[in-house]
């Protein structure tokens, strides 16, 4: 006979296999210990009252809900309105692109959308008002649609949004608009949005994962307009800049269809790619690395000269900023930048670490390395080298020929790169 309950039940097992496909192994686990933390009395379904009870319980600061939003919940969650969730139901309602509920290893905490729309409000409210006007929302929406028009990426992609591609910015604007004031609030952007990601297929670990990835590469868009406008870009420059604002529109374009395709027909752009938490920050005030190298020479009882003659004395640096991987704020205390420098034609022998603090370096010897490799390795191989490069022009804006050659022969140490690469390069 079959067994009695939500975990017996064959429509139970048909949930398991759909979190399977999602490809996250964990997922099922977790939502049976979700799900158990909402089934208070353990009798297979969770009630109307347990789901309003636990909700209430697992908000935290900043996290809470309103009656507004927990009536919503049970609302979405009894899909059949017989006045109970059973597992199938629960399932599909964590599954669902915007849920307030999230499950964890930990069990279920209430998913801040709100945070995760914070970088792109921020990227859409181009003069940091708190509030979007609706010049910038158009110029906003129009980088978006022009980029789902001109990407180059392939057919294995989710389907354009018709948000952009069907609607025009002052349509859109004035339907978000809600209290008719010709600006948006954060508030009226989240509405927004949440209701924008409901089809789109996504889980919300996708979504903390994606909206970030998407508000940057918007923000890239404009970082490249600024330097354009200022008449920074060398032609040099400027024919490197187009091969990269080129990749950067694919990837808007990427995201935006995973984003807001309204086919739930969206796959995580990211999935399939190593996840790499760490972010880059601007360095703090006076990280000077050619001080850094003269105080280690010092100590090391080198001479500064030796290190451009002679490829025994040559000097290996690389300086990064420590894991934060929920990014600097008002709460957390700045982040430390560590770097890690030896002398001799092996830049991976007789390491030593120093710490930025308090405007000098310091030589630390406990702890330094594993905060340094957890550094370093959290960041994408593409970042890696961009570190190199950036401790190699002393964290500016310009590096001289023979920094580049350093942190190429230094790259092709790290795995980096190849030696063939760092030929090519050369060569064109």
């Amino acid at each position: 006979p079959q067994e009695s309950g939500a975990w017996g039940s064959v429509a139970a097992f048909g949930c398991t296999l759909r979190m399977a496909r999602v490809g996250d192994q964990d997922l099922a686990s977790q939502i049976k210990r979700c799900f158990k933390q909402f089934d208070v009395d353990g009798d297979g379904v969770i009630s109307h009252f347990e789901l309003r009870e636990v909700l209430e319980r697992i908000q935290g600061p900043g996290q809470e809900l309103s009656r507004q939003d927990i009536d919503r919940c049970i609302a979405q969650a009894d899909t059949n309105r017989d006045g109970r969730i059973e597992y199938e139901e629960f399932v599909d309602w964590l599954m669902m692109p915007g849920c307030r509920v999230q499950a964890s290893s930990d069990g279920a905490s209430v998913f801040n959308m709100e945070a995760i729309l914070q970088p792109l409000f921020k990227v859409f409210d181009r003069d940091g008002s708190g509030a979007i006007a609706f010049s910038e929302f158009e110029e906003c929406f129009c980088i978006l649609k022009n980029a789902l028009k001109i990407s180059r990426n392939g057919k294995e992609r989710a389907p354009d949004p018709d948000l952009f591609l069907k609607s025009d910015a002052a349509e859109v604007f004035k339907k978000i608009d809600k209290d008719g004031d010709e600006e948006l609030t954060f508030k009226e952007f989240v509405q927004w949005q949440t209701d924008a990601l409901r089809k789109n297929g996504l889980l919300n670990a996708d979504l903390k994962d994606l909206v970030p990835a998407l508000a940057r590469q918007l923000e890239r868009i404009f970082k490249f307009a600024a330097a354009e406008d200022q008449g920074s870009l060398t032609e040099e420059d400027e024919s490197v800049d187009t091969i990269v604002l080129r990749r950067i529109i694919d990837n808007l374009a990427t995201f935006a269809r995973s984003v807001w395709n309204e086919q739930s027909a969206s796959h995580n752009a990211l999935h399939g790619k190593l996840h790499y938490p760490n972010r880059w920050s601007d360095p703090p005030v006076g990280l000077n690395i050619e001080r850094l190298i003269r105080q280690h020479l010092m100590i090391a009882n080198f001479r500064l000269a030796d290190k451009v003659e002679d490829e025994d004395s040559a000097v290996h640096v690389l300086c990064v900023p420590e894991l934060c991987t929920k990014g600097p704020s008002p709460e957390t205390p700045a982040r430390k930048w560590i770097a890690r420098i030896s002398v001799g034609p092996d830049m991976n022998r007789d390491l030593k670490y120093y710490v930025y603090q308090d405007l000098s370096w310091e030589e630390e010897e406990r702890g330094a390395a594993d905060i340094f490799d957890a550094a370093l390795t959290s960041f994408s191989p593409d970042m890696r080298f961009f570190c190199l490069l950036k401790t190699q022009s002393n964290f500016g804006t310009k590096i001289f020929w023979n920094n580049t050659q350093t942190a190429m022969r230094d790259g092709v140490s790290l795995g980096l790169l190849t030696e063939e690469q760092h030929h090519n390069f050369n060569r064109w």
